[in-house]
C-alpha cells in the first residue's frame, strides 16, 4: 500500500475520533468512494481491502455515536465478508466477533448476545493463552475479554466469570504506555479509562472507583477527551460509584455519583446517541431514587427528579425505536425500555398520580406495533412539506434482521466485499435525515408521531366505541420494598383513572403466575417420550387451574366489584402489563356454592389491547360488512386432521362464496390459491384482494423472539416481522378493516418481551384488521374446530360483534345443555356433547383483539 494511503487514514483516524457523527458520516462517504474507485484493479486489491476494514469499523462507530442497528448490522456483515474471504486474518476475524458482539448487547436479547458472548471469549481465550503478542494487542485483547466475562456474570450471576473479569481487566488497566507503538498511542489514554470504569463496576471497591475518577479527571482536565468520550467515561464512573453505594453499602459515593451523571447529562445532551443519552438519564434517575429511599436530604426532591429524568429517558428511547428499519431492529431497540415502563408507572400510581402512570405506560409499551403503524405514515407527512425525494427513499427501504447473515457466506466472498452503504452516507442516514426534516428526531416529536394519548382521548374513545372501561393491570413488586400492583381503571368521558390497588398481583411473588410460566415453557418443549411429553401436559393443565383460579382474586373480581351495575355485561378492554399478557383473564374464576366455577366472561365482554394507542387506533376503525368477501385458509401442509372439516363446514353454513386457500382434499373443485404468505397477505389490509372476513386454519407457534412467531403456511412461516413490514401504506384514521380468525395455536402468546405484546393477532390489528381472534396456547384440534363453527354461527348467522360471538361460543362451550346450532357440519354435531368442551384447555384459549364496539 502506498505510504500516501496510510497517512491520510491516519489522519482521518485522528478527525473522526472527537466523536462527532457528521465526521464520522463524511469519513464513510469518502471511504465509499476510495473502495468503489478500486474495486476490480487486481493491483489495488490490498488497499480496497484496508478501506474497506476501516468502512466496516466507521460504520460500527457510527451506530454507537446516534446510527441505528442498521448500521451495526452493516459493519457486521462488512467484517462477516472480509473475515471470509481470508480465514487466515486474525485481526479481522476479531473484529467481526467484536461487532457481532457490540450489536447483539445492543439488541438487549438473551439468545443471541449469550452465544455471540461465550464465543467471544473462547477465541480470544485462546489467543491470550498463546505466546505473547506485542503490547497493544495483549491490552485489547485482556481489555475486551475482562468486559465480555463482566457482561455474562452479570447476565448468569458466575462468579467465577466475574474473578476472572476483575483479572483481564486489572492486567489491562496495567499496561505500560512506553511499550505502545506510536499508531496506536492517541488513543490508549481513553480506551484505558474506560477499562478502568468497566474495572470500577466489577470490583466496586473504593481503590478501583477512586482510581478511575482520578484518571477521567486527568483527562478531562488535559482536553484529551470529546465530549461524547468525556460523557461515556463520566456514565462508567456514576454506574460504578451507584453500584458501590448499593452493593457495597457506600453511602458516601452517592453524591460524587449524582455529580458525575449531572455533568455527563450535560455533555451527552449535545450528542445525537439517543441511546447514550437514554443510558445517562436512567442511571441518574437511578442515582437520585437511591438518595431518597436511603433518607437523603433532599428525600422528596430526589424521589420526583428521579421520576422525571425516567420519563425523559423513556421519551429518548421511544425516539430511537422510530429510528430502526423494520421490526426485528425495532424490537431489539424497544428493549432498552424493558422494566423501566413498569418502574415507573407503578411508582406513579402508588404516589397518586394515575395520569401520569397512563402517560409512562403510553411512553413505553408496543413500540414496535406503534412504530409499524406510524411509519407508514412518514413518506405522506414528507412529501407534504416538500420532502419527496426523501419520501420515495423511505418507502424503497427494505428492512433485514440485524443478525442474519449476509448474502455471501464461508467459501463464497469475494476478496474485495461490496460496502452495503451508499455514497450518499450511512446505513441510518436516510431515516435520520427524514425524522429531521419533520421535526421528529426527539422526544415530543416522536412521541406524536407514534400516538401517545393522554387518558381523556383515551375516555373518549371508550364513549365512542360503547366500551365501559379500560384496565391498565400493573404488577407489583414482591421483593422489597414490597410494592402491591394497580389497576389503572378508565371510564368513558372520564379523564380522570380511578387506582386500584391489586396486593396479590406480582412479579416475582405471584407463585401461580410463576408456576403457569414454567409449565407452559416445559409443555412447549421436545419431549424424548410420549409419557413425558403427557407428564408435561398434566402439569400444564394443573398450573392452568391454578392460574385462572388466583386471577379472579388477583385481578378480575376487584375491576368488575368497582363497575357500576349497567343491566347488561359490561364491555372491558383489558390493557395487562408485564407477564400478566400471558393470562386469560376472561376466565378467571371463581368457586361458586355447591361446587363448580363462575367464569370471568360469564360476567362481562373481554377485549384486550397492546396499548392505549393501539386501542384508540383500533375503536376508531370501521368493520367491513361479512358478506363483502371472505378467505379460507386450510392447513396447506395436511397435517392438521380437523382443518379441512373446519374449513368446510364454514363454506357450506355461512360463506358459499368464500374463496378457498390451501389444502382441500376432500373438496370439489381447485382451491383458489395454494395459501402462501403472499396469498394471505394479499387478502388483508392494504392486500390487492381484500377481504372481509379471513378465517386461517393451519398450525401456529409462538417464536422464542415475538417477531418470529409464524403462521405455518405453504411456503413456509409468516412471521410478525413480515407481518409489519410487508404493510402497504397503513390504513387512513377511520378506515373499514376486516375480521381475522387465526385457528390456530398460540396466536395471542408472547414468550418474552412482554411489554411489547408483539404477537400474531396484535401484528393484524397494527396492520389494519378491525378484529382479530387468537390463541394463548397450543388448542386441541377437534375442540377448536367445534368452537369456531358456533363463534361463526353467532357472527354470521346470529349477527353478533367479533367480541360477542366469541364470548358466546365460549359461553356455548361451558354449557352443559349445549346443543348444536342449525346447520352444523354432522361431523362436527356429533363432537357438540362431548363432556370435556367446558375445560379451561378447549376454551379459554381464545382473545379478541380489537374494537370492542358492540356493532
Amino acid at each position: 500500500m502506498s505510504l500516501d494511503l496510510i497517512l491520510t487514514t491516519a489522519i482521518d483516524n485522528l478527525w473522526v475520533s472527537n466523536g462527532d457523527l457528521g465526521r464520522v458520516e463524511r469519513s464513510v462517504a469518502w471511504l465509499t468512494e476510495a473502495v468503489e474507485a478500486r474495486r476490480g484493479e487486481a493491483a489495488w486489491a490490498a488497499e480496497q481491502r484496508y478501506l474497506t476494514t476501516l468502512l466496516a469499523q466507521r460504520t460500527a462507530t457510527a451506530a454507537h455515536l446516534g446510527g441505528s442497528l442498521q448500521d451495526s448490522a452493516a459493519a457486521l456483515s462488512m467484517a462477516e465478508r472480509l473475515a471470509a474471504a481470508d480465514d487466515g486474518d486474525e485481526i479481522l476475524n476479531w473484529f467481526s466477533l467484536v461487532t457481532a458482539y457490540q450489536l447483539a448487547r445492543r439488541g438487549q436479547g438473551q439468545a443471541a448476545p449469550a452465544g455471540v458472548t461465550d464465543r467471544l471469549i473462547r477465541t480470544l481465550g485462546e489467543r491470550h493463552a498463546s505466546p505473547a503478542p506485542e503490547a497493544a494487542v495483549r491490552f485489547v485483547i485482556a481489555g475486551t475479554l475482562g468486559i465480555a466475562l463482566h457482561e455474562r456474570a452479570t447476565r448468569t450471576h458466575d462468579r467465577a466469570d466475574l474473578r476472572a473479569a476483575v483479572r483481564y481487566l486489572r492486567e489491562a488497566v496495567a499496561i505500560d504506555a512506553a511499550t505502545v507503538t506510536p499508531l496506536f498511542a492517541p488513543f490508549l489514554a481513553p480506551v484505558r479509562a474506560e477499562l478502568m470504569t468497566e474495572l470500577a463496576r466489577a470490583d466496586p471497591r473504593r481503590e478501583s472507583v477512586g482510581g478511575a475518577a482520578a484518571e477521567i479527571h486527568r483527562l478531562a482536565a488535559g482536553g484529551q477527551l470529546s465530549p461524547w468520550h468525556e460523557a461515556r467515561l463520566r456514565l462508567g464512573l456514576g454506574r460504578a460509584m451507584l453500584r458501590a453505594t448499593t452493593h457495597r453499602s457506600d453511602l458516601s459515593l452517592l453524591d460524587p455519583c449524582i455529580e458525575e451523571l449531572s455533568r455527563a447529562r450535560t455533555l451527552a445532551d449535545g450528542s445525537p446517541s439517543r441511546s447514550l443519552r437514554a443510558d445517562v438519564l436512567v442511571t441518574l434517575s437511578a442515582a437520585h431514587w437511591t438518595s431518597a429511599v436511603t433518607g437523603g436530604s433532599r428525600a422528596t426532591e430526589d424521589r420526583e427528579t428521579g421520576l422525571k429524568l425516567r420519563r425523559e429517558a423513556l421519551e429518548l428511547l421511544a425516539a430511537d425505536v422510530l429510528l430502526q428499519l423494520g421490526a426485528e431492529h425495532a424490537l431489539s431497540a424497544a428493549r432498552a425500555a424493558t422494566g423501566h415502563v413498569l418502574w415507573l408507572a407503578l411508582r406513579r400510581a402508588e404516589g397518586h398520580r394515575p395520569a401520569d402512570a397512563v402517560e409512562a405506560l403510553e411512553l413505553g409499551r408496543a413500540l414496535v406495533l406503534r412504530t409499524a403503524a406510524a411509519e407508514h405514515g412518514v413518506p405522506r407527512l414528507l412529501a407534504d412539506r416538500g420532502h419527496a425525494e426523501l419520501a420515495a427513499r423511505w418507502r424503497a427501504q427494505t428492512p433485514r434482521h440485524p443478525l442474519e447473515p449476509g448474502p455471501a457466506g464461508p467459501g463464497r466472498a469475494s476478496a474485495a466485499p461490496a460496502p452495503p452503504v451508499s455514497v450518499a452516507g450511512l446505513p441510518s442516514s436516510l431515516r435520520r435525515a427524514a425524522l429531521t426534516a419533520l421535526g421528529l428526531g426527539d422526544g415530543d416529536g416522536a412521541r406524536d408521531l407514534l400516538g401517545t394519548p393522554d387518558p381523556a382521548a383515551l375516555g373518549a374513545a371508550l364513549a365512542a366505541s360503547g366500551a365501559d372501561a379500560l384496565v391498565y393491570l400493573i404488577p407489583g413488586e414482591g421483593f422489597r420494598p414490597h410494592i402491591p400492583g394497580r389497576a389503572l381503571v378508565l371510564r368513558p368521558g372520564r379523564a380522570e383513572p380511578e387506582v386500584l390497588p391489586l396486593p396479590l398481583l406480582l412479579t416475582p411473588g405471584s407463585h401461580q403466575l410463576e408456576r403457569y410460566l414454567a409449565a407452559a415453557g416445559r409443555r412447549s418443549a421436545r419431549h424424548p417420550s410420549a409419557a413425558a411429553r403427557e407428564a408435561a401436559e398434566a402439569e400444564w393443565r394443573a398450573a392452568l387451574d391454578a392460574l385462572c383460579d388466583w386471577a379472579w382474586p388477583a385481578a378480575v373480581g376487584p375491576v368488575l366489584d368497582t363497575l357500576e351495575p349497567l343491566g347488561r355485561p359490561p364491555r372491558i378492554v383489558l390493557i395487562p402489563c408485564g407477564p400478566l399478557g400471558v393470562v386469560p383473564w376472561h376466565a378467571a374464576r371463581t368457586h361458586i356454592p355447591f361446587g363448580g366455577h363462575r367464569y370471568a366472561c360469564q360476567d362481562a365482554v373481554f377485549s384486550y389491547a397492546p396499548s392505549g394507542g393501539q386501542f384508540l387506533r383500533a375503536a376508531g376503525r370501521e368493520r367491513l360488512p361479512l358478506d363483502e368477501g371472505q378467505v379460507l385458509v386450510t392447513d396447506p401442509l395436511l397435517s392438521l386432521v380437523w382443518a379441512e372439516v373446519e374449513t368446510e363446514a364454514l363454506r357450506s353454513a355461512y360463506y358459499p362464496g368464500a374463496r378457498r386457500f390451501g389444502e382441500h382434499v376432500a373438496a370439489d373443485g381447485v382451491p383458489d390459491a395454494p395459501g402462501s404468505g403472499a396469498d394471505l397477505l394479499s387478502v388483508l389490509p392494504g392486500g390487492d384482494r381484500p377481504a372481509a372476513v379471513v378465517h386461517v386454519s393451519c398450525h401456529g407457534v409462538a417464536g422464542p423472539s415475538p417477531t418470529h412467531s409464524a403462521l405455518s403456511l405453504a411456503d413456509g412461516d409468516l412471521t410478525v416481522a413480515r407481518i409489519l413490514d410487508e404493510a402497504a401504506p397503513g390504513p387512513a384514521p377511520g378506515t373499514a378493516g376486516p375480521l381475522v380468525v387465526l385457528s390456530a395455536c398460540e396466536t395471542d402468546l408472547s414468550t418474552g418481551d412482554h411489554d411489547e405484546a408483539l404477537t400474531l393477532s396484535t401484528a393484524l390489528v397494527a396492520r389494519g384488521a378491525a378484529d382479530v381472534v387468537g390463541s394463548r396456547w397450543a388448542v386441541d384440534d377437534c375442540a377448536t374446530a367445534l368452537m369456531m363453527a358456533v363463534l361463526h354461527h353467532f357472527l354470521a348467522g346470529e349477527g353478533l360483534a367479533p367480541p360477542d360471538a366469541l364470548r358466546a361460543a365460549q359461553l356455548w362451550m361451558l354449557d352443559p345443555e349445549r346443543r348444536p346450532p342449525p346447520g352444523m357440519a354432522e361431523r362436527l354435531c356429533r363432537e357438540a356433547h362431548r363432556a370435556d368442551l367446558g375445560e379451561l384447555p378447549l376454551w379459554a384459549a381464545f382473545t379478541h383483539q380489537g374494537t370492542p364496539a358492540a356493532r
